[in-house]
């Protein structure tokens, strides 16, 4: 079975991150799944900077650990990477700008003069990337037809000239490593030309999904300040703003944006923001003027290593806890986690359907390694998008009265001691209704296991992978992945939980927040916890090590 992963690494600058979705996107049209993620430091240059690619013929969502091939645009990458090459790997770098390098046999590393090609065809120092472009599509052996079509489309609304300078920065590097190849008998398979055919398969990041996601329930306005991991989002949703029903907005701050929104939303539009855990600490006000005046509002949230700027560019779920508890006194708000790329569509659904229905702010927390990483999806999935739902109720010809203060049932501002008993009865026995739809949590049940694992958002496709190993050398064992801390499903959670003697959790944080959380809801609490918080996000590898020291 065809599962490969190839590494690109060099500084900002090199278009590390382009050469990832173009090689990606052409792999996908080839019939390929894929999952693409892109790492690197707060820096507009410089720094060492990698774009993750698997491949494989089954779907995909997570990374490995081990790289079959390293295209290393500099020094760093292949000090910093070329030591998790896989046996049969290969590192193509330019060996006329770094030393030579060897590798521990049967690893192999070939020189391309990727600077010295990119000068021969005329082009700028940075399509260098481009030319490592085409050897990867030597060293896989697939006709450059399919990377030809991506490059054309990639740069179609670019100066003329620069379609054609890439086209034969690719091609040189193809012919210069197709012609150096029969030096090297290494272990890498080839790649079939067309795996699937008929199989239609696009790329999309975890932002574009909850894009469309948004717009396919029926979103008609959102204001988004610039924030790492949700900043393309913005743009996305502003290319998409003429073909639609949209008004998106850049405000000046944080602030603004959420009472924007809160203010289209009470005129009858669904509405929608976004930030990081930064932003977030500014809009907590208005989190709870939302509820309060019962106004519905979408908050996607999207986690990255803090507290104050943290790791800008890193990945974390540190913002459970704050997500589920922001805000000033007792109000009702949805919280709801979604681990993969069809769960990020599913959720923002939910929650915009959820919100509009029940008058409540519903937040939909993820990272930046669901926002930013790409996955493969069919166009059939894409195409089963809902309907786009019925807008909030205020969108009448009657008028409608609310207020930030404690109102009565017609929005009249009431002080009453009955009024404010009955009014917070109601607010918050609306979780109770919201509970009723949905379930909360997904279970992958194996008959005769013993071994419980728990997890939640991110890191569920690592997890769920390393089980697959683990079961693949005779271990049983069940998951459990939580998708909604608020209503949270504590006695469903409760009578699974009391089937197992051990129970590990999975978390992409310091403190074990969802076992807290667990812990406060059931009574159970868990002892095996895999915490990671370097900003990284979970690899298969360290799962399965830490799963097997624990059975």
């Amino acid at each position: 079975m065809i599962d490969l992963t190839i590494k690109i690494g060099g500084e900002a600058g090199h278009g590390i991150n382009s050469t990832g979705q173009i090689l990606a996107k052409t792999l996908a049209a080839a019939g390929y799944y894929v999952f693409g993620y892109p790492e690197y430091p707060s820096l507009v240059r410089g720094g060492h900077n990698t774009f993750l690619l698997r491949v494989s013929e089954k779907p995909i969502y997570c990374q490995k650990q081990s790289v079959d091939v390293l295209l290393a645009l500099d020094s760093k990458t292949v000090a910093a990477d070329a030591p998790f090459l896989s046996e049969r790997g290969v590192l193509i770098y330019d060996d006329e700008e770094s030393a030579p390098v060897s590798l521990p046999r049967p690893r192999k590393a070939i020189g391309v003069p990727l600077a010295k090609l990119t000068k021969e065809i005329g082009g700028d120092e940075i399509m260098r990337n481009t030319v490592g472009l085409g050897s990867i599509f030597a060293v896989f052996d697939l006709p450059v037809s399919f990377l030809e079509a991506e490059i054309s489309k990639e740069f179609a609304d670019k100066d003329p000239r620069v379609p054609g300078r890439n086209l034969r920065a690719m091609l040189a590097g193809y012919r210069f490593t197709r012609q150096t190849m029969f030096k090297y008998a290494h272990l890498l398979p080839t790649l079939p030309p067309e795996h699937s055919k008929g199989l239609k398969i696009s790329v999309l990041s975890g932002n574009e999904a909850l894009a469309k996601a948004a717009l396919a329930s029926g979103m008609t306005f959102s204001a988004i300040y610039p924030m790492t991991p949700i900043q393309s989002l913005l743009t996305i949703l502003k290319a998409l703003e003429k073909e639609s029903n949209l008004q998106i907005i850049q405000p000046a701050d944080e602030i603004e944006g959420i009472n924007m929104a809160i203010g289209a939303a009470y005129v009858g539009k669904s509405a929608m923001v976004a930030t990081s855990g930064g932003g977030f600490c500014l809009m907590t006000e208005a989190l709870g003027l939302s509820a309060q005046a019962e106004i519905p509002l979408v908050i996607i949230l999207g986690s990255r290593p803090g507290p104050a700027t943290g790791l800008p560019t890193g990945t974390e779920q540190g913002d459970l806890r704050f997500a589920l508890h922001a805000g000033h006194g007792d109000f009702p708000r949805l919280v709801l986690a979604p681990g993969n790329l069809q769960e990020i569509i599913t959720a923002t659904q939910q929650a915009f359907k959820l919100a509009n229905k029940y008058g409540v702010p519903a937040i939909v927390l993820v990272d930046k390694f669901l926002c930013e990483s790409l996955s493969a999806i069919t166009l059939e999935q894409l195409q089963s998008l809902e309907s786009p739902i019925s807008q909030h109720q205020g969108k009448t010809e009657l008028i409608t009265k609310t207020s930030g203060e404690e109102h009565d049932k017609d929005g009249f501002i009431c002080e009453e001691a009955e009024n404010r008993k009955q009014m917070m009865e109601q607010r918050m026995g609306k979780l109770e209704s919201v509970a009723k739809e949905i379930t909360g949590f997904s279970e992958y049940p194996l008959r005769g296991a013993k071994t419980l694992v728990i997890s939640w958002g991110s890191p569920k496709e690592a997890v769920l992978e390393a089980v697959h190993i683990l079961g693949e050398r005779g271990n049983k064992i069940n998951c459990l992945f939580l998708n909604s801390f608020s209503p949270f499903p504590g006695e469903a959670i409760s009578l699974i939980l009391k089937n197992y003697k051990n129970i590990i959790i999975i978390e992409n944080n310091y403190s074990g927040q969802a076992a807290s959380v667990i812990r406060e809801k059931t009574g159970f609490e868990i002892l095996n916890k895999l915490l990671k918080y370097d900003g990284r996000p979970f690899e298969i590898e360290e799962i399965v090590e830490y799963i097997s020291s624990k059975m």
